[in-house]
């Protein structure tokens, strides 16, 4: 049956079965051999492909409780995470995000933890704990993608800081394939224009 729920998925797109064959090997014997695999790709294609929140979050949360010593746990609790930000359970989030961080010693799921983390509090409007998470990735990124994140972040943060220079010379550090010169261009004539500048001395 597991067989059958990947050839499925995978040779014939027929999501719905293949959910349904998984189903069927996780009821008749819960504790299959199976049931890690099963869990995980169920997790994968209820947050990827179906868009049911819901059931990622349950399997997800399954993996990781039943499985605990699973290699990929850290990398399931940044989908968890990520699935509780989807669903607007930010407090959650923020627990499986600092965990993650506090846990991993995979560099870069440190950082993708932290950007996560980021993107939660500049929801809330709480942007300096958030620039305190984004500026190191910035200075010493683990990969392009996680300095481009940062850097784009960082510039929206430092503008609604009214940190106008700081926003612009972050600005300057996007590559042109990110961020096109015509974009950064507009985006720093408009915040040249928030800049007061300083009043004439009198007579």
């Amino acid at each position: 049956l597991d067989n059958q729920g990947t050839l499925h998925t995978f040779h014939n797109n027929h999501i719905c079965e293949a959910l349904n064959q998984w189903n069927r090997v996780l009821a008749i014997n819960s504790n299959s051999r199976h049931a890690l695999p099963i869990h995980t790709r169920m997790a994968e294609i209820y947050q990827n492909v179906v868009g049911d929140i819901p059931n990622a979050i349950k399997h997800y949360q399954l993996v990781i409780s039943r499985f605990p010593n699973d290699p990929n746990n850290h990398q399931n609790r940044l989908q968890l995470a990520n699935c509780y930000v989807r669903s607007d359970q930010f407090e959650a989030a923020i627990i499986e995000l600092k965990n993650l961080r506090s846990k991993t010693k995979d560099g870069h799921l440190k950082q993708q933890a932290a950007i996560q983390l980021a993107m939660i509090y500049i929801i809330r409007k709480q942007f300096q704990p958030a620039r305190d998470l984004l500026e190191p990735i910035a200075k010493s990124p683990h990969c392009d993608r996680c300095r481009h994140l940062a850097l784009m972040t960082l510039s929206d943060i430092l503008e609604i800081q009214e940190d106008y220079e700081k926003a612009i010379d972050i600005l300057g550090q996007i590559p042109d394939n990110v961020l096109s010169d015509d974009q950064k261009q507009t985006r720093i004539s408009n915040i040249r224009k928030k800049i007061v500048s300083p009043a004439s001395p009198g007579p």
